[in-house]
């Protein structure tokens, strides 16, 4: 039951004890836990054999404390030892996916993936790696193995072989998935109070720049959508709502699933806009932990019936007596002691990965002819690349030069090309940062070039535009007119409008 489902007169310790300790089927742990591994595995099966490089001494190692002054924290292991601990820590996660002692394989995997992370700081380590850290760790303090695992398998077993009777799934406290719920909702809520000190945020040019560069993948539709500076200074606003408020109302069950449903078009959608891809799974993935026990009947009512419809209509059809011929019949022997097993195969495959690294040789070092060594760079291109960097034209800072009617917190909305006389619109110049304090003049000018009007102003290094208004009289002919953008007496960009 929903803490907001108990009666009003409930005391508030009544109401807390209620929304930590009732008991339930840890369906929704049991659901991250199978989906959080997989996501991380994308990560950390690709960097495998790179293991050497970015985590051991042996190559280019980028430790977090370097930035706070604290040399070798974590200690920087060997190259061989590096690959067995990256090694570990995928096997791990394995484990913990398929639920084969869930809980040591969720304390390993933390230990190691955090460790790892925390030495190499440059690629490893990022939103997503810390949020998953946290995660691991309370899932390991949950009965998240309890279901679709192999410890529940070999516990049912266990129990058909001693006689007992099955049992229903066993209900347990839920506060682990209590904290990992508030752990996900202050997440958000801290990420809204850091986006509160940034002025560049609501302006919607942080994002507009996140958009229209590929700092983080190939992403062609947030380019598309840097055009229209209206629908990204809504998403901006509306985000950060919906982070505020995240941590109010996700308790509430009609406000659960509207808050969530948001959530996952909020992160799927940075996928083509903003090139995230690990990141927005991690997020969705962790959902799952909203999932709970009267959810989770529900569903499976509903595909117990389609199930039950489907099998009715095949029965009598050959699928049903081919499944009974090929059915497997593989028992593991319940006397085999599954730690000693788990133990062996994380051992072997943890040597086996070592071997399998140490016969890439990723450093030649067997090589007939010795290890690979660096070449010397070309005396042109290192002079090249130590030179100063040559100063960049103002011309080159400016991001656009419009012209619109409509602004909204000092960003033009709309632009256009067309324009009415006797109406005030305005020409804006949007400059790239950093840039250095500038005078711009923008001026205007008819269809023959003559200068019809000139204004300037100061466009200070804090300020990433510079906005003028002007109106063209109802006395002026119709046609075409022309905005010229100056600095340093210098025209850096153009726009031509038809006054109506």
């Amino acid at each position: 039951m929903d803490v907001s489902s108990r009666p009003d007169r409930q005391s508030l310790r009544g109401r807390i004890q209620h929304f930590f300790y009732q008991e339930q089927v840890p369906y929704g742990v049991a659901l991250l836990r199978i989906a959080l591994p997989l996501v991380l595995l994308q990560t950390l099966l690709p960097r495998w054999i790179h293991a050497r490089e970015f985590f051991s001494a042996d190559g280019a190692a980028a430790p977090l404390a370097i930035n706070y002054s604290l040399p070798n924290f974590p200690p920087e292991p060997s190259g061989t030892l590096a690959v067995a601990m990256m090694t570990a820590l995928i096997v791990a996660l394995i484990s913990a996916c398929i639920g084969w002692l869930t809980r040591p394989s969720l304390l390993i995997a933390c230990g190691l993936y955090t460790y790892l992370t925390m030495l190499d700081c440059v690629s490893t380590m990022t939103k997503y790696s810390v949020i998953s850290s946290h995660m691991l760790l309370l899932l390991s303090l949950s009965q998240c193995g309890s279901l679709w695992s192999v410890d529940a398998w070999r516990k049912r077993r266990r129990e058909a072989d001693s006689g007992a009777e099955s049992q229903l799934p066993q209900a347990f406290p839920i506060w682990p998935q209590r904290l990992i719920q508030l752990f996900i909702a202050l997440v958000y809520f801290g990420a809204a109070c850091t986006k509160m000190h940034t002025n560049a945020y609501f302006t919607s040019d942080q994002l507009r720049y996140w958009l229209m560069t590929n700092v983080n993948n190939y992403n062609p539709a947030g380019e598309l959508l840097s055009f229209s500076p209206a629908i990204v200074i809504f998403m901006a606003n509306f985000a950060i709502v919906w982070q505020i408020i995240f941590v109010f109302v996700i308790w509430k069950p009609v406000a659960r699933w509207i808050m969530l449903a948001i959530g996952v078009m909020f992160h799927a959608s940075t996928t083509p806009l903003l090139g995230l891809y690990i990141f927005p799974q991690v997020m969705i993935s962790s959902y799952l932990s909203f999932v709970e026990e009267r959810h989770f009947q529900r569903v499976s009512a509903l595909l117990r019936q389609f199930w039950s419809d489907a099998r009715q209509r095949l029965e009598g059809g050959p699928l049903p007596a081919l499944w009974q011929q090929w059915r497997p019949s593989f028992r593991v022997p319940v006397g085999v002691t599954s730690g000693i097993v788990w133990a062996a195969v994380l051992l072997t495959t943890t040597v086996a990965g070592v071997a399998a690294e140490s016969l890439c040789d990723p450093y030649g070092m067997r090589r007939p002819e010795g290890p690979h060594e660096l070449k010397p760079l070309n005396a042109q291109v290192a002079e090249r690349i130590m030179a100063p960097n040559p100063p960049i034209p103002f011309a080159d800072r400016l991001l656009s030069f419009d012209v619109g009617s409509d602004m909204l917190g000092g960003v033009l909305l709309t632009t256009q090309t067309t324009v009415s006389r006797g109406e005030p619109f305005f020409v804006q110049a949007s400059l790239a940062p950093p840039h250095e304090d500038a005078w711009l003049n923008c001026q205007l000018r008819d269809a023959d070039g003559h200068l019809l009007h000139e204004t300037g102003q100061i466009v200070s290094r804090n300020r990433l535009r510079g906005d003028w208004e002007f109106t063209i009289p109802e006395t002026s002919p119709a046609g075409r007119y022309s905005f010229a953008l100056q600095h340093d007496g210098q025209i850096i960009a153009e726009r031509t409008i038809e006054a109506r």
